[in-house]
Protein backbone atom coordinates (compact mmCIF):
# COMPACT_ATOMS: atom_id res chain seq x y z
CA UNK A 1 0.00 0.00 0.00
CA UNK A 2 1.83 3.19 -0.91
CA UNK A 3 -0.23 5.41 0.93
CA UNK A 4 0.49 4.34 5.05
CA UNK A 5 -1.67 6.22 6.72
CA UNK A 6 -4.69 5.33 4.41
CA UNK A 7 -7.84 4.80 6.76
CA UNK A 8 -10.62 2.66 5.35
CA UNK A 9 -14.29 3.17 6.53
CA UNK A 10 -16.03 -0.04 7.65
CA UNK A 11 -19.51 0.90 8.83
CA UNK A 12 -20.88 -2.20 11.37
CA UNK A 13 -21.22 -5.00 9.63
CA UNK A 14 -23.16 -6.48 12.34
CA UNK A 15 -22.15 -10.40 12.34
CA UNK A 16 -24.75 -12.18 14.44
CA UNK A 17 -27.52 -14.69 13.89
CA UNK A 18 -30.76 -13.77 13.78
CA UNK A 19 -33.31 -15.95 12.79
CA UNK A 20 -34.33 -19.35 11.53
CA UNK A 21 -37.20 -19.76 9.32
CA UNK A 22 -38.67 -23.26 10.04
CA UNK A 23 -42.28 -23.97 8.87
CA UNK A 24 -42.69 -26.13 11.90
CA UNK A 25 -41.20 -24.68 14.83
CA UNK A 26 -42.05 -21.55 17.00
CA UNK A 27 -38.87 -19.76 16.77
CA UNK A 28 -37.30 -17.34 19.74
CA UNK A 29 -34.37 -14.89 20.83
CA UNK A 30 -32.47 -15.34 23.65
CA UNK A 31 -30.27 -13.13 24.63
CA UNK A 32 -28.44 -10.01 23.49
CA UNK A 33 -25.11 -8.25 23.19
CA UNK A 34 -23.02 -11.24 24.40
CA UNK A 35 -23.77 -14.88 23.92
CA UNK A 36 -26.62 -14.39 21.22
CA UNK A 37 -28.46 -18.02 20.41
CA UNK A 38 -31.67 -18.67 18.30
CA UNK A 39 -33.62 -21.63 19.58
CA UNK A 40 -36.07 -23.41 17.57
CA UNK A 41 -37.08 -26.42 19.84
CA UNK A 42 -34.37 -28.42 19.38
CA UNK A 43 -32.35 -26.71 16.36
CA UNK A 44 -30.03 -24.58 17.51
CA UNK A 45 -28.28 -21.87 16.76
CA UNK A 46 -25.60 -20.00 18.97
CA UNK A 47 -23.38 -17.14 18.36
CA UNK A 48 -19.97 -17.93 20.29
CA UNK A 49 -17.93 -14.81 20.19
CA UNK A 50 -18.08 -12.13 22.96
CA UNK A 51 -20.13 -9.68 20.39
CA UNK A 52 -22.09 -9.94 17.58
CA UNK A 53 -20.84 -6.69 16.29
CA UNK A 54 -17.54 -5.79 14.37
CA UNK A 55 -17.66 -2.22 16.12
CA UNK A 56 -14.23 -0.67 14.45
CA UNK A 57 -15.04 1.94 12.48
CA UNK A 58 -11.26 3.10 11.44
CA UNK A 59 -10.32 -0.56 9.43
CA UNK A 60 -7.02 -0.30 7.86
CA UNK A 61 -5.33 -2.64 5.00
CA UNK A 62 -4.15 -5.65 7.37
CA UNK A 63 -7.35 -5.77 9.45
CA UNK A 64 -8.73 -9.15 10.01
CA UNK A 65 -11.78 -10.15 12.49
CA UNK A 66 -13.28 -13.56 13.40
CA UNK A 67 -16.52 -14.72 14.49
CA UNK A 68 -17.89 -17.84 15.30
CA UNK A 69 -21.15 -19.80 15.94
CA UNK A 70 -22.47 -23.02 16.12
CA UNK A 71 -25.36 -25.06 14.81
CA UNK A 72 -27.06 -27.96 16.61
CA UNK A 73 -29.24 -30.58 15.50
CA UNK A 74 -31.21 -32.58 18.11
CA UNK A 75 -34.47 -33.28 16.18
CA UNK A 76 -34.95 -36.61 14.81
CA UNK A 77 -33.85 -35.70 11.29
CA UNK A 78 -31.39 -34.05 9.06
CA UNK A 79 -32.23 -30.63 8.61
CA UNK A 80 -30.93 -27.90 5.45
CA UNK A 81 -29.95 -24.65 6.11
CA UNK A 82 -28.66 -21.07 4.23
CA UNK A 83 -25.93 -18.75 5.61
CA UNK A 84 -27.18 -15.62 4.26
CA UNK A 85 -26.43 -12.10 4.62
CA UNK A 86 -29.39 -10.15 5.16
CA UNK A 87 -29.10 -6.06 3.82
CA UNK A 88 -25.74 -6.75 2.62
CA UNK A 89 -24.18 -3.16 1.48
CA UNK A 90 -20.60 -3.38 0.12
CA UNK A 91 -19.89 -0.07 -2.22
CA UNK A 92 -15.94 -1.28 -2.02
CA UNK A 93 -14.78 -0.79 -5.87
CA UNK A 94 -11.70 -2.74 -5.34
CA UNK A 95 -11.37 -6.62 -6.40
CA UNK A 96 -9.01 -9.27 -4.31
CA UNK A 97 -8.96 -7.09 -0.60
CA UNK A 98 -12.26 -7.18 1.24
CA UNK A 99 -12.47 -10.53 1.29
CA UNK A 100 -14.13 -13.42 3.97
CA UNK A 101 -13.44 -17.41 4.19
CA UNK A 102 -16.29 -19.78 6.12
CA UNK A 103 -14.64 -23.19 7.90
CA UNK A 104 -16.73 -25.33 9.82
CA UNK A 105 -16.61 -28.58 11.55
CA UNK A 106 -18.35 -31.87 10.98
CA UNK A 107 -18.97 -31.46 7.27
CA UNK A 108 -20.79 -27.84 6.93
CA UNK A 109 -19.93 -25.35 4.83
CA UNK A 110 -16.30 -25.28 4.41
CA UNK A 111 -13.93 -22.54 1.95
CA UNK A 112 -10.74 -23.71 1.00
CA UNK A 113 -9.92 -20.06 -0.15
CA UNK A 114 -10.61 -16.51 0.73
CA UNK A 115 -12.84 -14.61 -1.57
CA UNK A 116 -14.44 -11.46 -2.10
CA UNK A 117 -17.41 -10.58 -0.13
CA UNK A 118 -19.72 -9.39 -2.87
CA UNK A 119 -20.46 -6.49 -4.09
CA UNK A 120 -23.74 -4.69 -3.71
CA UNK A 121 -24.31 -0.94 -4.28
CA UNK A 122 -28.06 -0.94 -2.67
CA UNK A 123 -29.26 -3.04 0.66
CA UNK A 124 -30.20 -6.91 -0.85
CA UNK A 125 -29.93 -10.37 0.64
CA UNK A 126 -27.05 -12.23 -0.75
CA UNK A 127 -26.57 -16.11 -0.17
CA UNK A 128 -23.31 -17.18 1.33
CA UNK A 129 -24.20 -20.83 1.51
CA UNK A 130 -27.42 -22.84 0.34
CA UNK A 131 -28.85 -25.90 1.63
CA UNK A 132 -25.83 -26.63 4.19
CA UNK A 133 -26.48 -29.97 5.70
CA UNK A 134 -26.84 -31.10 9.45
CA UNK A 135 -27.81 -34.69 10.50
CA UNK A 136 -29.84 -34.98 13.79
CA UNK A 137 -27.32 -35.52 16.79
CA UNK A 138 -25.20 -33.13 15.48
CA UNK A 139 -23.21 -30.02 16.09
CA UNK A 140 -21.51 -27.97 13.44
CA UNK A 141 -19.10 -25.34 14.57
CA UNK A 142 -18.51 -21.73 12.16
CA UNK A 143 -15.63 -19.74 11.80
CA UNK A 144 -15.89 -16.69 9.42
CA UNK A 145 -12.96 -14.34 8.62
CA UNK A 146 -13.08 -11.39 7.41
CA UNK A 147 -10.07 -9.01 6.13
CA UNK A 148 -8.53 -6.44 4.24
CA UNK A 149 -5.49 -7.53 2.64
CA UNK A 150 -2.49 -4.96 2.59
CA UNK A 151 -0.99 -4.57 -0.63
CA UNK A 152 1.99 -2.23 -0.54
CA UNK A 153 2.33 -2.21 -4.40
CA UNK A 154 -0.76 -0.35 -5.30
CA UNK A 155 -2.59 2.56 -4.17
CA UNK A 156 -5.67 0.80 -2.17
CA UNK A 157 -7.19 5.12 -1.79
CA UNK A 158 -10.01 3.96 -3.97
CA UNK A 159 -11.71 2.27 -1.46
CA UNK A 160 -11.57 5.55 1.16
CA UNK A 161 -15.11 6.29 2.59
CA UNK A 162 -16.87 2.97 0.98
CA UNK A 163 -19.22 1.34 2.89
CA UNK A 164 -19.92 -2.55 4.27
CA UNK A 165 -22.69 -3.27 6.05
CA UNK A 166 -25.03 -6.08 6.66
CA UNK A 167 -26.23 -9.08 8.98
CA UNK A 168 -25.48 -12.76 8.76
CA UNK A 169 -28.35 -14.86 9.42
CA UNK A 170 -29.40 -18.59 8.99
CA UNK A 171 -32.55 -19.38 6.51
CA UNK A 172 -34.32 -23.40 5.92
CA UNK A 173 -32.81 -24.41 2.72
CA UNK A 174 -35.82 -26.81 1.30
CA UNK A 175 -35.34 -27.31 -1.53
CA UNK A 176 -31.93 -28.03 -4.39
CA UNK A 177 -30.74 -25.03 -5.24
CA UNK A 178 -30.67 -23.42 -8.83
CA UNK A 179 -27.11 -24.36 -10.44
CA UNK A 180 -27.51 -20.43 -11.11
CA UNK A 181 -27.91 -19.46 -7.52
CA UNK A 182 -24.92 -21.65 -6.00
CA UNK A 183 -22.75 -19.87 -8.83
CA UNK A 184 -23.46 -16.12 -7.93
CA UNK A 185 -22.75 -17.17 -3.75
CA UNK A 186 -19.33 -18.56 -4.84
CA UNK A 187 -18.00 -17.42 -7.97
CA UNK A 188 -16.77 -14.30 -8.34
CA UNK A 189 -18.49 -11.13 -10.26
CA UNK A 190 -16.23 -10.01 -13.34
CA UNK A 191 -17.88 -9.61 -16.54
CA UNK A 192 -19.69 -12.86 -15.31
CA UNK A 193 -19.86 -14.45 -12.35
CA UNK A 194 -16.91 -16.83 -13.18
CA UNK A 195 -15.07 -19.53 -10.69
CA UNK A 196 -11.12 -18.39 -10.21
CA UNK A 197 -8.22 -19.68 -8.67
CA UNK A 198 -5.96 -23.27 -8.23
CA UNK A 199 -8.93 -25.64 -8.34
CA UNK A 200 -11.99 -23.97 -7.61
CA UNK A 201 -14.97 -26.71 -6.67
CA UNK A 202 -16.84 -26.54 -9.93
CA UNK A 203 -17.17 -29.66 -11.15
CA UNK A 204 -20.28 -31.16 -12.96
CA UNK A 205 -21.61 -33.92 -14.04
CA UNK A 206 -22.73 -33.58 -17.83
CA UNK A 207 -25.23 -36.00 -18.51
CA UNK A 208 -25.01 -37.49 -22.17
CA UNK A 209 -27.29 -39.89 -23.35
CA UNK A 210 -27.86 -41.09 -19.77
CA UNK A 211 -24.14 -41.51 -19.04
CA UNK A 212 -21.96 -38.91 -16.92
CA UNK A 213 -19.18 -37.14 -17.93
CA UNK A 214 -16.81 -34.80 -15.77
CA UNK A 215 -16.98 -31.39 -16.62
CA UNK A 216 -16.02 -28.01 -14.99
CA UNK A 217 -18.20 -24.48 -14.76
CA UNK A 218 -16.47 -21.41 -16.29
CA UNK A 219 -19.24 -19.37 -15.41
CA UNK A 220 -22.82 -17.33 -15.51
CA UNK A 221 -22.86 -15.28 -18.09
CA UNK A 222 -25.86 -13.06 -20.26
CA UNK A 223 -24.99 -15.23 -23.48
CA UNK A 224 -28.29 -16.45 -24.04
CA UNK A 225 -29.99 -16.45 -27.54
CA UNK A 226 -31.95 -13.35 -26.06
CA UNK A 227 -29.15 -12.04 -23.72
CA UNK A 228 -31.06 -14.65 -20.63
CA UNK A 229 -28.38 -16.48 -18.26
CA UNK A 230 -26.65 -19.22 -19.49
CA UNK A 231 -24.30 -21.23 -17.22
CA UNK A 232 -20.71 -22.07 -19.64
CA UNK A 233 -19.22 -24.97 -18.84
CA UNK A 234 -16.09 -27.38 -19.88
CA UNK A 235 -14.92 -30.65 -20.65
CA UNK A 236 -12.31 -32.27 -18.45
CA UNK A 237 -9.99 -33.33 -20.53
CA UNK A 238 -8.24 -32.32 -23.87
CA UNK A 239 -8.45 -33.78 -27.22
CA UNK A 240 -6.38 -32.76 -30.37
CA UNK A 241 -7.06 -31.52 -33.43
CA UNK A 242 -6.23 -28.65 -36.18
CA UNK A 243 -8.25 -25.49 -36.04
CA UNK A 244 -9.01 -25.86 -39.32
CA UNK A 245 -8.02 -28.00 -42.41
CA UNK A 246 -7.64 -24.92 -44.61
CA UNK A 247 -6.17 -21.69 -43.96
CA UNK A 248 -9.37 -19.84 -42.44
CA UNK A 249 -10.67 -18.94 -39.10
CA UNK A 250 -14.32 -17.75 -38.72
CA UNK A 251 -15.49 -20.60 -36.03
CA UNK A 252 -18.66 -21.38 -37.83
CA UNK A 253 -16.85 -22.68 -41.11
CA UNK A 254 -13.53 -24.29 -39.43
CA UNK A 255 -13.34 -28.25 -39.26
CA UNK A 256 -13.20 -27.74 -35.83
CA UNK A 257 -16.09 -26.38 -35.21
CA UNK A 258 -17.96 -28.70 -38.37
CA UNK A 259 -16.34 -32.09 -35.96
CA UNK A 260 -17.95 -31.05 -32.51
CA UNK A 261 -20.89 -29.92 -33.28
CA UNK A 262 -22.09 -33.40 -34.52
CA UNK A 263 -20.97 -34.47 -31.14
CA UNK A 264 -22.11 -32.27 -28.74
CA UNK A 265 -25.73 -31.29 -29.75
CA UNK A 266 -28.42 -30.49 -27.72
CA UNK A 267 -29.15 -33.86 -28.79
CA UNK A 268 -27.07 -35.53 -26.57
CA UNK A 269 -26.30 -33.66 -23.93
CA UNK A 270 -29.00 -33.27 -20.83
CA UNK A 271 -30.77 -29.50 -19.91
CA UNK A 272 -27.98 -27.56 -22.71
CA UNK A 273 -28.80 -24.71 -24.74
CA UNK A 274 -27.54 -22.68 -27.89
CA UNK A 275 -25.75 -19.94 -26.68
CA UNK A 276 -24.34 -16.83 -28.48
CA UNK A 277 -20.44 -16.87 -29.25
CA UNK A 278 -18.52 -13.47 -29.21
CA UNK A 279 -15.95 -13.75 -32.47
CA UNK A 280 -13.98 -10.11 -31.99
CA UNK A 281 -10.40 -10.75 -32.40
CA UNK A 282 -7.57 -8.55 -32.64
CA UNK A 283 -3.84 -8.52 -34.96
CA UNK A 284 -0.55 -8.62 -33.46
CA UNK A 285 -0.67 -5.33 -31.26
CA UNK A 286 -2.29 -7.36 -28.04
CA UNK A 287 0.80 -7.14 -25.45
CA UNK A 288 -1.47 -3.90 -23.99
CA UNK A 289 -4.68 -5.72 -23.44
CA UNK A 290 -5.79 -6.66 -20.09
CA UNK A 291 -8.28 -9.38 -19.02
CA UNK A 292 -10.60 -6.46 -19.48
CA UNK A 293 -9.66 -5.64 -22.51
CA UNK A 294 -9.65 -8.79 -23.86
CA UNK A 295 -13.49 -9.38 -22.91
CA UNK A 296 -14.18 -6.37 -24.61
CA UNK A 297 -12.13 -7.15 -28.22
CA UNK A 298 -14.34 -10.33 -27.85
CA UNK A 299 -17.61 -8.61 -27.57
CA UNK A 300 -16.71 -5.34 -29.55
CA UNK A 301 -16.98 -2.95 -27.23
CA UNK A 302 -14.99 0.23 -26.45
CA UNK A 303 -13.66 0.14 -29.26
CA UNK A 304 -11.72 -3.12 -29.05
CA UNK A 305 -11.91 -5.65 -31.16
CA UNK A 306 -12.33 -6.60 -34.88
CA UNK A 307 -13.46 -9.22 -37.06
CA UNK A 308 -11.58 -12.08 -37.49
CA UNK A 309 -9.61 -12.20 -40.90
CA UNK A 310 -11.91 -14.78 -42.79
CA UNK A 311 -14.93 -13.22 -41.30
CA UNK A 312 -13.90 -9.44 -42.85
CA UNK A 313 -13.49 -10.94 -46.17
CA UNK A 314 -15.86 -14.06 -46.79
CA UNK A 315 -19.28 -13.53 -44.44
CA UNK A 316 -19.29 -9.60 -43.77
CA UNK A 317 -17.35 -9.06 -40.44
CA UNK A 318 -19.74 -11.22 -38.73
CA UNK A 319 -18.50 -11.19 -35.11
CA UNK A 320 -21.61 -13.40 -33.46
CA UNK A 321 -22.61 -16.77 -33.82
CA UNK A 322 -25.41 -18.87 -32.32
CA UNK A 323 -24.72 -22.55 -31.60
CA UNK A 324 -24.06 -25.48 -29.34
CA UNK A 325 -20.80 -25.73 -28.86
CA UNK A 326 -17.44 -23.71 -28.83
CA UNK A 327 -13.73 -22.77 -27.01
CA UNK A 328 -13.30 -20.86 -24.25
CA UNK A 329 -12.01 -17.31 -24.60
CA UNK A 330 -8.99 -15.59 -24.29
CA UNK A 331 -10.77 -13.25 -21.31
CA UNK A 332 -12.10 -16.47 -19.87
CA UNK A 333 -8.29 -17.98 -19.75
CA UNK A 334 -7.21 -14.02 -17.86
CA UNK A 335 -9.96 -14.32 -15.57
CA UNK A 336 -9.29 -17.93 -14.26
CA UNK A 337 -6.84 -16.86 -11.59
CA UNK A 338 -7.84 -14.74 -8.48
CA UNK A 339 -6.73 -11.07 -8.85
CA UNK A 340 -4.99 -11.60 -5.44
CA UNK A 341 -2.62 -13.86 -6.87
CA UNK A 342 -2.11 -12.10 -10.52
CA UNK A 343 -3.18 -8.29 -10.26
CA UNK A 344 -5.54 -7.60 -13.25
CA UNK A 345 -3.01 -5.03 -14.70
CA UNK A 346 -1.08 -8.30 -15.97
CA UNK A 347 -1.91 -8.98 -19.33
CA UNK A 348 -2.37 -12.09 -20.07
CA UNK A 349 -0.17 -12.54 -22.94
CA UNK A 350 2.48 -11.44 -19.90
CA UNK A 351 1.03 -14.42 -18.03
CA UNK A 352 4.49 -16.85 -18.09
CA UNK A 353 5.61 -14.56 -15.56
CA UNK A 354 4.42 -13.85 -12.36
CA UNK A 355 4.23 -17.80 -12.38
CA UNK A 356 1.10 -17.21 -10.27
CA UNK A 357 -0.55 -15.78 -12.73
CA UNK A 358 -0.41 -19.37 -14.66
CA UNK A 359 0.16 -21.83 -11.88
CA UNK A 360 -2.91 -20.82 -9.70
CA UNK A 361 -5.36 -20.36 -12.97
CA UNK A 362 -7.22 -23.44 -13.19
CA UNK A 363 -7.49 -23.43 -16.98
CA UNK A 364 -3.98 -23.71 -17.74
CA UNK A 365 -3.21 -27.22 -18.43
CA UNK A 366 0.41 -27.65 -17.62
CA UNK A 367 3.95 -26.90 -19.67
CA UNK A 368 3.24 -30.18 -22.07
CA UNK A 369 0.08 -28.78 -22.91
CA UNK A 370 -1.12 -25.87 -25.61
CA UNK A 371 -4.41 -25.39 -26.17
CA UNK A 372 -6.36 -23.42 -28.79
CA UNK A 373 -9.25 -20.88 -27.86
CA UNK A 374 -12.24 -19.56 -29.87
CA UNK A 375 -10.93 -15.75 -31.05
CA UNK A 376 -9.40 -14.89 -34.79
CA UNK A 377 -6.67 -12.91 -35.39
CA UNK A 378 -7.80 -9.91 -37.28
CA UNK A 379 -5.30 -9.28 -40.36
CA UNK A 380 -3.96 -12.66 -41.15
CA UNK A 381 -6.00 -15.69 -41.55
CA UNK A 382 -3.66 -19.00 -40.52
CA UNK A 383 -3.75 -17.77 -37.03
CA UNK A 384 -6.10 -18.18 -34.06
CA UNK A 385 -5.81 -16.81 -29.99
CA UNK A 386 -3.92 -20.07 -27.60
CA UNK A 387 -2.01 -20.55 -24.45
CA UNK A 388 1.18 -21.48 -24.82
CA UNK A 389 3.17 -24.35 -22.67
CA UNK A 390 4.06 -21.44 -20.42
CA UNK A 391 0.99 -20.35 -19.34
CA UNK A 392 0.68 -16.89 -21.50
CA UNK A 393 -2.19 -16.32 -24.20
CA UNK A 394 -0.90 -15.33 -27.54
CA UNK A 395 -2.97 -14.93 -31.16
CA UNK A 396 0.40 -15.53 -33.26
CA UNK A 397 1.39 -18.74 -32.38
CA UNK A 398 -1.70 -20.71 -33.31
CA UNK A 399 -1.22 -21.42 -36.64
CA UNK A 400 -5.12 -23.15 -37.53
CA UNK A 401 -3.77 -26.06 -39.91
CA UNK A 402 -1.48 -27.38 -36.39
CA UNK A 403 -2.97 -30.47 -34.62
CA UNK A 404 -3.64 -28.55 -30.96
CA UNK A 405 -5.48 -29.45 -27.77
CA UNK A 406 -9.03 -28.19 -26.68
CA UNK A 407 -11.73 -28.94 -24.66
CA UNK A 408 -15.41 -28.58 -25.98
CA UNK A 409 -17.44 -25.61 -24.63
CA UNK A 410 -21.66 -26.03 -24.20
CA UNK A 411 -23.96 -23.69 -22.68
CA UNK A 412 -26.27 -25.00 -19.52
CA UNK A 413 -29.75 -23.35 -18.98
CA UNK A 414 -29.30 -21.53 -15.93
CA UNK A 415 -32.61 -22.92 -13.69
CA UNK A 416 -31.03 -26.45 -13.75
CA UNK A 417 -31.17 -27.52 -10.09
CA UNK A 418 -28.21 -29.88 -8.60
CA UNK A 419 -27.20 -31.90 -5.91
CA UNK A 420 -23.73 -32.23 -4.46
CA UNK A 421 -20.93 -30.00 -2.95
CA UNK A 422 -19.01 -29.02 -6.24
CA UNK A 423 -15.93 -30.79 -5.37
CA UNK A 424 -14.29 -33.41 -7.93
CA UNK A 425 -14.71 -36.12 -5.53
CA UNK A 426 -18.53 -34.92 -5.14
CA UNK A 427 -18.95 -32.95 -8.68
CA UNK A 428 -22.77 -31.07 -8.87
CA UNK A 429 -25.10 -33.37 -10.20
CA UNK A 430 -28.46 -32.13 -11.85
CA UNK A 431 -31.63 -33.04 -10.90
Amino acid sequence: MQRKQLTLVIVSLLVVVLSVSLAWFTTQIIGKGKDVSVTSANLQIVFTDSDGALTETDIEPGWSATKTFTIKNDTKTEYKYNIVIKDLLNTFVTEGYLQYKITSTNNGYNMTEFKDIPKSSAPKDTILAYSVVIPNGLTQSYTIEFKYANDESIDQSDDMGKKLSGTLFITEGTEDPSLATLIKANAVNENGYRYEGTNPNNYIYMVKNGSNELWRIIGLFPDGVNGEEVIRVRKVGYEKAKYNSNNTNHWPKVTLYTTLSSIYSLTNYKNTVNYKMYLGGADDDITSYTSQDLYDMERMLNSKGTAGKTSSTSYNSTTTFTGSVGLMYPSDYGYAVLSSDCARTIEPKNYAEPAACHDNNWLYQGSSTWQWLISPHSSNASFAFSVGTMGYMNNGDGIVTLSGFFSPVMALKADVTVTGSGTQSDPYVMN
